[in-house]
């Protein structure tokens, strides 16, 4: 991956500036791109899930801290698809965006998206599939829009590594415009 942005970066970036976002992703190597960009989703869907909760910070912090019971992405993930955050297909895929996140992450002769476990796994990503086919259609409306960003930015969605970013970014967005606006999404699971 390449590209030239190197700014300060937090979650809230993927809403206010999916481009900067993105290409803040596109100057890491592979291995890094993946580790850097999963764990944003995982901090934005830490809080799209605070954002549907009683605002009582001496609860819910021990809950989100990270020897909490939702301190990580696996227990995060399923407490969002069983308050019905997301769809069971999305959850699936999300899941599996972990495990690829893991596997950068403790297999060391893992160093980029063109090796066949790292494509494989991939490729049982749903909307990841559709990134990379250009079904734009079997997209929802919101991830057409930043995919469409994505390749004005030159990203190659035809490539594993790019849709893996743009994937992980459309869902990045969708979790913090859930936390910055719980109740106003026109809230549908996706």
């Amino acid at each position: 991956m390449s590209g030239g942005w190197s700014g300060a970066l937090d979650a809230s970036t993927a809403v206010a500036d999916p481009e900067a976002f993105v290409k803040y992703f596109a100057t890491h190597s592979d291995r890094g791109a993946a580790l850097a960009v999963v764990a944003y989703l995982d901090h934005a869907l830490g809080l799209a899930l605070k954002s549907r909760l009683v605002d009582d910070k001496g609860v819910v912090d021990p809950m989100f801290a990270p020897d909490g019971m939702l301190g990580g992405y696996g227990a995060r993930l399923r407490m969002a698809y069983l308050i019905g955050l997301l769809t069971k297909d999305t959850y699936r895929d999300l899941v599996r965006l972990g495990d690829i996140r893991n596997d950068f992450a403790h297999k060391p002769e893992l160093l980029d998206f063109s090796r066949k476990m790292i494509k494989g796994k991939c490729a049982s990503i749903g909307m990841l599939l559709s990134i990379r086919r250009g079904d734009d259609v079997a997209l929802p409306r919101d991830a057409r829009r930043l995919v469409t960003l994505f390749r004005n930015m030159g990203l190659s969605t035809d490539k594993t590594g790019d849709a893996f970013l743009a994937y992980a970014g459309i869902m990045t967005v969708r979790f913090m415009k859930l936390a910055i606006a719980p109740r106003s999404f026109g809230f549908k699971p996706f």
